[in-house]
């Protein structure tokens, strides 16, 4: 019989099942490369994220240099339309003109409620690749922004754009850069001690405390998985709790300066669930966790330390003894309540 071959130009060409080996032989290579790819792509995106991390830190020490060393609140409402409060002391007393966040403050990105005229290189340090879209909308982004199925908080005057980048992975230890309850008399403050800003030469061995870190793409962990649809990426995270169970500095139990916190006795659970606990809403973005897999097998995420640099790490790395990195008091609470072990449960 004669052996079926294909046409090609200048003589003979390739029989069936030479065609058929080599594109086995493709395919078997592809198999292969296609793991290493992804995991050269994986650690691009890590290099980048924690590139912009960095990034982030510069703007820090610049912001800490021009502030007389004290660093910015991690968000404050506005006291007039698109007009944040005093950089220190002074904050208004709700949210109805929305917000400042720090990240408006550290790259004076002078983007007005009305043109959106931001400095897009400066913009671009706030996302991280590993994430959809780089990052989360603000609370009140402009109309184009909306994530889909987001709702702007309706608190909030509807002509108002909090001052907030365009997209955030990233999100600041409360511990040092505190939320805007300096009073009693602004919305959500429960009582007890005020919070305060923090000079950074109040930080003891900067190398070791977290100053941010990366957020979780899902939404709705960072808003106690509220079905409104509001987006609370202003929040900071910390790795704190009381006796009460209690993650609120604004709770009186829990920044009383006459009663120690306590440190996260443990790392949250992969995939993170909707919860007040404000370490769930650490991002674990660069990797993938296969069913069953231990913890040191997840995920893991980029941290930016007070001393300017960044580590990739597991969560739980950041959360032993004498490896705690989430600082040793509270200095964003008036009294700075220094911290002590979890008692067993």
């Amino acid at each position: 019989m004669r052996r079926t071959r294909l046409a090609r130009s200048g003589g003979s060409g390739f029989t069936l099942v030479e065609l058929l080996v080599v594109i086995g032989i493709i395919a078997v290579l592809i198999g292969i490369l296609l793991p290493t790819l992804g995991k050269a792509r994986e650690q691009a995106n890590i290099t980048k994220c924690s590139s912009n991390l960095r990034a982030i830190g510069q703007g820090f020490a610049i912001y800490l240099a021009e502030s007389r060393g004290v660093y910015p609140a991690a968000y404050v409402y506005n006291v007039g339309s698109g007009a944040p409060a005093a950089r220190r002391g002074g904050t208004a007393v709700n949210r109805t003109l929305g917000y400042t966040h720090w990240s408006w403050y550290i790259f004076n990105t002078k983007r007005s409620n009305s043109t959106g005229d931001a400095n897009p290189v400066q913009e671009a340090a706030f996302t991280c690749p590993s994430l959809e879209d780089g990052g989360l909308p603000p609370t009140n982004p402009r109309q184009d922004d909306l994530l889909p199925g987001q709702n702007r908080d309706p608190s909030t005057a509807a002509s108002v754009v909090d001052n907030q980048v365009r997209r955030l992975a990233y999100t600041v230890n409360e511990a040092i850069l505190p939320r805007n309850k300096f009073s009693p008399d602004v919305e959500g403050h429960k009582g007890g001690a005020n919070a305060q800003y923090v000079k950074a030469s109040r930080i003891r061995k900067s190398s070791d405390v977290i100053l941010a870190t990366e957020f979780t793409q899902n939404y709705r962990v960072v808003s106690d998985g509220a079905a409104d649809g509001i987006v609370k990426s202003h929040r900071p995270v910390h790795g704190f709790i009381n006796s009460a169970d209690s993650y609120d500095f604004s709770d009186a139990v829990n920044i009383n300066p006459n009663i120690a916190p306590f440190r996260l006795a443990e790392a949250p659970p992969f995939p993170p669930i909707p919860t007040d606990a404000r370490l769930y809403w650490v991002g674990r973005n660069h990797g993938r966790a296969k069913a069953g897999a231990s913890a040191k097998q997840y995920p893991k995420t980029n941290f930016l330390f007070c001393d300017g640099h960044v580590e990739t790490k597991l969560i739980e790395e950041t959360l032993g003894s004498p490896t705690w990195q989430w600082g040793e008091r509270v200095y964003s609470v008036e009294g700075e309540p220094t911290i002590k072990d979890v008692p067993p449960r």
